[in-house]
């Protein structure tokens, strides 16, 4: 934990940024993810997703 605040220090010398939060919480915690929708590049042929 005290590299994190190390680093966190150094960005946000003024800790401003999310006060209180140590850790990044998992991506969607708490979220419902909606319908997936292709991206643009996908529907023009040009990218797929893995």
């Amino acid at each position: 934990l005290a590299a994190f605040q190390a680093l966190r220090c150094a960005f946000d010398p003024d800790q401003l940024a999310n006060p209180g939060k140590v850790m990044p919480s998992p991506r969607l915690c708490g979220e419902v993810p909606g319908p997936y929708r292709r991206h643009p590049l996908e529907q023009a042929g040009v990218a797929e997703r893995f």
